[in-house]
């Protein structure tokens, strides 16, 4: 039996209406939209806090990370009122979150940005990089909180998040495509920029304007449809749903693995390196149709093949074509004759590596995500009640711990390979070149690959679905109908009052 005659078989009622399904298509577009390159380079090319000082900034932050969880997914699990159990926290944290981004924005006005071991601009930074995380974290879990409470129908949830990102898909690259196109002018001096701190921060304020504003749309509008449970679990119980349910252990062994992946990033090779920063772009240009058709056949893949196939393959692929990138730019040496130093060459290489990733673009945007949500369905089947918040933070607990070392050891690796950050566009030495090149692709595509692991150990069938989602429909028809004879018992005894 297919996962969609399963699902469908269980529940054939659609409960999403279509301004809600446009408000979601909106908010996903509007993840998309944020300061891109601009955002990435803005400690290398603006504020210039040194790097080995930037690891431990990411450090502490990183701790602080760990310790926000702790807390945060329980109050949200906790949390009951009348508009929802996530809608309170997505709105209440919108503005603060934009409040944060324009005071980081505005950081370069009021600090030395010249001297690398100012600390006032350290310590600065810092508050604002924890005050952010611990907004995020309340954001992230109600976030997905929301996306899996919008329908119970999980066949209706597939099919409004595949509709989403490819609608989405059509236009999340053009602001990159926009802001990569105007640093790539500006390092070149097409344009000349005459107060790089206004126009970093004109860049990143308004982005974060209009994203939090398409956000606002959907958070107001969506509505939380799958019936929560009046006993509100311990945090003991929440951490027990982990330990005893193999989709969500899997799904945290997948994350830890994932989170050792180790990388310079590739913008920095595009623009140190390659000198475009908009070269990300032209790579993808040739897999713009294949990128779009791709979620015309998720629904045929899904029927096709396993979850546990289409999840390793979709998400693992990338990192077999880092490997082989690598190994073809190192054609001609590590030197200047490197096919690594050649755009053109490089174009050809990476642009049918990207070509055939995106033939299964659909697929690794669906897929991972519903996975997600059937996890939570199958606590929620498995132990009585949801806890979306406990679940999501445990989930990610031990990733994060190993994400934000990472990430920190991030700037160590540009200071190991000797990146210079008074050297400007372009002007890094060429062994430097090389190591950011080497740290770009194979150093990502080696440490990245351990997470193939859990998935290909991920096995909940079509029939054990059916089964789960059966029961869930049948629970919460009955918590329905308990709440509304509750409900009809307690308005006489107000009329009588």
């Amino acid at each position: 039996m297919s996962e969609r005659t399963a699902a469908e078989k269980i529940e054939q009622r659609y409960y999403v209406g279509n301004t809600e399904t446009v408000s979601y298509i909106v908010y996903d577009a509007s993840e998309n939209i944020h300061a891109g390159v601009f955002g990435s380079r803005y400690n290398i090319d603006l504020l210039k806090i040194n790097l080995n000082l930037y690891t431990v900034l990411s450090l502490i932050n990183g701790i602080w990370d760990v310790i926000n969880d702790v807390f945060t997914g329980p109050i949200v699990d906790k949390t009951r009122t009348r508009w929802g159990k996530f809608k309170p926290f997505l709105i209440a944290f919108a503005i603060p979150s934009l409040v944060m981004a324009v005071f980081q924005w505005s950081l370069p006005f009021f600090t030395d940005t010249q001297n690398e071991y100012d600390m006032t601009k350290f310590f600065l930074f810092l508050a604002i990089q924890m005050v952010n995380e611990g907004i995020g974290t309340f954001r992230n879990i109600s976030k997905t909180g929301l996306l899996s409470s919008m329908t119970p129908n999980p066949w209706e949830r597939a099919r409004i998040l595949t509709l989403a990102k490819w609608i989405s898909s059509i236009f999340d690259n053009i602001p990159g495509v926009l802001l990569n196109v105007v640093y790539d002018m500006m390092n070149k001096n097409v344009i000349r920029i005459g107060n790089k701190r206004l126009f970093y921060g004109s860049i990143g304020v308004t982005t974060a304007v209009i994203s939090t504003g398409m956000a606002m749309f959907f958070f107001f509008t969506a509505q939380e449809r799958v019936t929560q449970s009046e006993e509100k679990p311990s945090i003991l119980e929440g951490f027990r749903t982990i330990i005893h349910n193999r989709p969500v252990l899997l799904l945290m062994l997948s994350d830890l693995l994932g989170a050792f992946t180790l990388a310079t990033g590739q913008d920095n090779y595009f623009i140190d390196v390659l000198g475009y920063s908009s070269f990300g772009t032209l790579i993808e240009i040739p897999s713009i149709p294949i990128c779009h058709i791709s979620y015309t056949y998720v629904n045929k893949m899904r029927r096709r093949f396993s979850s546990r196939f289409l999840w390793a393959l979709s998400s693992n692929f990338e990192n077999l074509t880092k490997v082989l990138t690598f190994l073809l730019g190192c054609i001609g040496g590590t030197g200047k004759n490197g096919w690594y130093r050649d755009w053109k060459k490089m174009f050809l290489v990476m642009a049918t590596f990207d070509f055939m990733r995106k033939s299964f673009w659909g697929v690794r945007n669906v897929v991972p995500t519903e996975i997600s949500y059937e996890a939570i369905d199958y606590c929620e089947w498995k132990n009585g009640y949801r806890s979306e918040g406990v679940i999501i933070i445990t989930k990610s607990l031990l990733s994060k711990i190993v994400r934000n070392t990472t990430s920190g050891i991030q700037a160590s690796i540009l200071s190991a390979i000797g990146y210079n950050l008074k050297q400007g566009f372009g002007r890094q030495e060429d062994s430097t070149k090389f190591g950011l090149f080497a740290t770009a692709f194979l150093l990502p595509g080696l440490t990245g690959a351990l997470s193939i692991i859990p998935k290909l150990m991920y096995k909940l069938s079509p029939e054990e679905k059916e089964i789960m989602y059966a029961e869930l429909v049948a629970r919460r028809r009955a918590k329905e109908r308990l709440a509304a004879e509750s409900f009809e018992e307690r308005e006489p005894a107000r009329g009588g009052e």
